[in-house]
């Protein structure tokens, strides 16, 4: 509580002393140059991490961000994984979450949480997204990673760091410009992580558990003015942590792997039409081997499916074109595009017993084609209006399943004086009939049609003054109809019911700008489910500091979550302060520290297995420290 009441000390002490007022602070607002060109702001609630913020948070992955989003929390779960939670709610679906690399899209984004950032420039979270450039979604939130190039970061640079954990992280750039104008830009990176005493009390006995990890990223681009390619691949091979048995004691041989490789085309136009091309490749193999038993589902007799040994394979293979046109009459900015999808998944799931062996295999291949026409009105400087259709229409091969969508939104930002309000919303209508898919297959049978709705709308204020700015921001997210979840494994966590459906929350952000050099963000949330879940926390506070004296950045995060109660369990409140130096040596050569859950009152994540009364948590976040160096040569 002492923590709590001096940091709403220093933030009312800031928050007093404004000099005038009456005039902006837009002079002290110091963004990369890159940023400057692609953040859009009347596409949702936008918040920008540039690329000086990146550094001097020395961000290594893409968990370093997300675990800072007001009104989220992330989750542990005992197979080596993370899933993301919305106040109050136990998991969100794959689909509240879009993550762009540049234009490409990448699914399950906390699949790849751990997958390295070091070759990002910037960083792009909007909220309520309303823009057809935003990949015509209608998932609450968009992530948008925008990588390095030659223009900003001509030369080489190497970065090597050590955790007291264990952790090794290794990163290596290349960048330059051909005499033909194009540019060329290089990235690899090796992230090792080995935890060998993970230990947790478990129906009153207590087990040790490895959490190891390697993880490998190569990135590649090629560009000039009007083209850009790129190449990247992704691996995480992992052990089964704890296991997803009934008493976590995984048998050895077990592992959690995924893999990730895309490439992708930009080609700019001259006549306003830009055309965009992706091949993504994605796997996961996963094998937990536990003879205390793993149970999976719960029959219609009431009794549980349960096995010693659990495969799943997924494979999944993506193609899509996107083709858009801009037009501008007056003050009217319009977009027309055309999107086509091609998605096959296959799913192999291999269930094994001392008296029995069972294989269960799905494929899928699904044809998406999506419409879309988009107006930006801006008929002055101080107002501008967007609206926005989309129309998807999901279709399967050899089937008569089918599903289509109709996306609407509007959204709008009105400046006066030294205020900004903003209003983003967005309707999806879905008129469905397919089949579930998922790891376990249960019937064959169609399922009935059905009509589904899901509504989202945002409502934000903000005051500049001279140094600072404040911003309220509400929003609401209600669906009318079930969604299928992405995975069923019960023991993981991951996804156990649709229970988040229906869901609000309310964002208070403060930023003070001492300087160009020094400032500090503070942000205030607290957030439900229509349903009134207590499954994770509902508020919280996010305190960051930047700061610069001569040749030393400093960086001081504090993250605050509120308490909450799970399966009778009250679980504590979460005190995980970052604190992060940077010290500049030469012009080329820099020398770095963090330490990270630094008062050891990391995020606590608590399971149990439902069809007994033993319960566990596991701790989200480790006590580390980590030392390193960044060296940059020509």
């Amino acid at each position: 509580m002492n923590k709590i009441i001096y940091t709403l000390f220093f933030f009312f002490a800031t928050l007093y002393a404004e000099e005038n007022i009456d005039n902006l602070l837009l002079d002290y607002q110091d963004e990369s140059k890159l940023s400057n060109i692609t953040k859009d702001d009347l596409a949702g609630f936008l918040q920008v991490f540039t690329r000086d913020d990146l550094e001097r948070m020395q961000a290594h992955t893409l968990m370093d961000i997300m675990k800072i989003l007001p009104n989220y929390s992330i989750n542990s779960v005992s197979d080596n994984e993370y899933v993301l939670s919305s106040a109050g709610s136990t998991c969100l679906q794959s689909e509240f979450i879009s993550l762009y690399i540049n234009n490409h899209k990448i699914n399950l984004v906390t699949q790849y949480s751990n997958m390295s950032i070091e070759n990002i420039d910037h960083i792009e979270i909007y909220n309520i997204a309303s823009s057809v450039e935003m990949g015509g979604e209608s998932a609450p939130m968009v992530i948008k990673l925008y990588t390095k190039s030659a223009l900003h970061d001509e030369g080489n640079k190497v970065s090597i760091s050590e955790s007291s954990n264990a952790e090794l992280n290794a990163n290596l750039y290349t960048a330059a410009t051909l005499d033909n104008d194009f540019s060329y830009f290089g990235f690899v990176s090796f992230v090792k992580e080995d935890k060998t005493d993970v230990t947790h009390e478990y129906s009153t006995q207590e087990y040790t558990g490895k959490y190891e990890k390697d993880n490998y990223l190569a990135y590649a681009s090629l560009e000039n003015q009007t083209i850009k390619i790129e190449l990247s691949h992704f691996t995480k091979k992992a052990d089964e942590g704890l296991g997803v048995g009934d008493y976590k004691t995984p048998s050895d041989g077990g592992y959690n792997n995924s893999a990730l490789t895309y490439l992708h085309l930009t080609k700019d136009f001259s006549n306003n039409i830009t055309l965009d091309i992706g091949l993504t490749h994605s796997s996961v193999d996963k094998n937990y081997i536990d003879f205390n038993q793993i149970t999976l589902y719960e029959k219609d007799d009431g009794t549980f499916y349960k096995v010693d040994r659990l495969k799943l394979e997924q494979d999944t293979d993506q193609a899509e074109i996107f083709l858009a046109k801009k037009i501008n009459i007056e003050d009217n900015h319009i977009l027309i595009g055309s999107r086509f999808e091609l998605n096959e998944n296959s799913y192999d799931t291999l269930m094994q017993d001392s008296s029995f062996s069972d294989n269960l295999q799905q494929d899928r291949r699904e044809y998406k084609t999506s419409l879309m026409l988009e107006d930006k009105y801006t008929p002055s400087d101080s107002l501008k209006i967007i609206t926005s259709a989309t129309v998807d229409f999901y279709r399967y091969k050899d089937s008569s399943d089918y599903e289509d969508e109709y996306m609407f939104r509007l959204g709008g930002v009105k400046s006066y004086e030294n205020y900004q309000f903003r209003f983003f919303s967005s309707y999806r209508y879905i008129d469905e009939k397919k089949t579930p898919f998922s790891f376990f297959v249960t019937n064959d049978e169609e399922v009935e049609k059905e009509k589904k709705s899901d509504y989202k709308y945002g409502i934000g204020v903000k005051r500049f003054f001279q140094k600072s700015e404040l911003e309220i921001i509400y929003g609401v997210n209600r669906v009318d109809g079930d969604y299928q979840p992405t995975q069923i494994l019960h023991s993981t966590g991951i996804c156990e019911s649709s229970d988040t459906t229906g869901r609000y929350g309310v964002e208070i952000h403060y930023n003070y700008f001492y300087d160009k050099e020094n400032k500090i963000y503070f942000t205030y949330y607290q957030g439900d489910t229509e349903a009134d879940l207590d499954a994770s926390p509902k508020s919280g506070i996010n305190v960051m500091m930047f700061n610069r004296y001569q040749k030393f950045d400093l960086y001081n995060e504090l993250i605050y979550k509120g308490r909450y109660k799970r399966h009778d369990v009250r679980m504590p409140r979460t005190y995980l302060y970052t604190s992060a130096i940077k010290y500049h040596y030469s012009k080329d050569l820099s020398f770095i520290f963090k330490g990270d859950n630094i008062f050891n009152k990391s995020s606590q994540t608590c399971y149990y297995m439902y069809d007994s009364a033993n319960i566990y948590d596991i701790d989200v976040y480790d006590r580390k420290v980590t030392f390193g160096m960044e060296y940059l040569f020509w």
